[in-house]
């Protein structure tokens, strides 16, 4: 049960919702599993075009937890990254 898409979630119709988000380019790393079978977690990395905003970013994230609300996703992680940008970099 750990670690598994929960039965009752379609992943791909979660990633089709956020692809149609406004501003959104692109998504990867995405991952829903179940904490007890009851719980579940979202962790993505949003591609957002490299021109909006803080409060456009903001909004993607608040759509994206208002679309999962009825899902039983107690906890949601949102990376929000600009279009161009490579996540694998660290800084140091």
């Amino acid at each position: 049960m750990l670690q598994a898409v929960p039965e009752d979630i379609d992943i791909r119709i979660i990633e089709q919702r956020i692809l149609g988000i406004d501003k959104v380019r692109s998504m990867h790393h995405t991952h829903i599993w179940s904490l007890d079978g009851e719980h579940h977690v979202l962790s993505t990395h949003v591609v957002i075009d490299p021109n909006a905003t803080k409060d456009e970013a903001i909004d993607i994230k608040c759509r994206i937890r208002a679309m999962t609300e009825n899902k039983d996703i107690e906890h949601i992680t949102i990376e929000i990254e600009f279009e161009g940008e490579d996540c694998s970099v660290r800084e140091t």
